[in-house]
């Protein structure tokens, strides 16, 4: 996910995937597209440690950096996308009991010519500063049969289809913020108590988890 456009790129992969099959596939997927990166933000997992991996993004020049838990600012984005694309992949698999790896092009086409409040726009004109051709039956709100080959077809349905899943998924997260938020207004110079959830690895406090004023 790219932190300023919010452009995201969707690519299967298997938990057995070492560092170097990461590598060719970072090469296929993302370098052909937007050359060497200049920051690499990464949970800490085990592949992404590796001396390997260290050493490629050296010599590419591309500063690693690995995130912390319980701080989005790092990549709390990728995080919030990774739930949405397993979410609508869980809702788009029951409907279709297809093969999701083979639809991941369409699901990140979808995603990337979504709306984002943040942006005014969707990812893709952020990036390009245009926007993207499309079927016109795919923006139509119409039922409209297309006219063309049989791939054309199957194309404007599960698009549509993933779109209404990414809807859904939008506003069944709004409906959970919405139950959560709580509107409190402070005053200058009061004081408060700020919650902290640690890990158990992670340092701890010595009396409690919480800071005092």
């Amino acid at each position: 996910v790219d932190k300023l456009t919010k452009v995201a790129h969707f690519i299967a992969g298997n938990l057995k995937d070492d560092s170097p099959i990461l590598a060719r596939r970072f090469v296929h997927e993302i370098f052909r597209l937007h050359g060497v990166p200049e920051l690499i933000i990464s949970d800490r997992d085990p592949i992404m440690t590796l001396r390997f991996w260290k050493t490629l993004n050296a010599a590419l020049r591309t500063k690693l950096n690995f995130s912390f838990a319980y701080h989005p600012e790092t990549d709390g984005k990728t995080k919030r996308v990774n739930q949405d694309l397993e979410d609508m992949l869980r809702m788009y698999y029951m409907d279709q009991q297809y093969k999701w790896e083979e639809y991941l092009p369409l699901v990140e086409f979808a995603y990337n010519n979504t709306y984002h409040a943040s942006l005014k726009m969707t990812p893709f004109e952020e990036l390009y500063e245009r926007k993207c051709r499309t079927p016109v039956s795919w923006d139509s709100i119409e039922d409209r049969e297309v006219i063309g080959p049989e791939i054309l077809t199957e194309m404007e349905q599960q698009v549509k289809l993933i779109r209404e899943c990414l809807e859904e998924v939008a506003d069944r997260q709004q409906s959970y913020t919405d139950l959560k938020r709580v509107d409190r207004k402070f005053k200058l110079g009061e004081k408060v108590f700020l919650r902290v959830k640690l890990k158990k690895s992670s340092i701890t406090f010595d009396k409690a988890a919480k800071l005092s004023p």
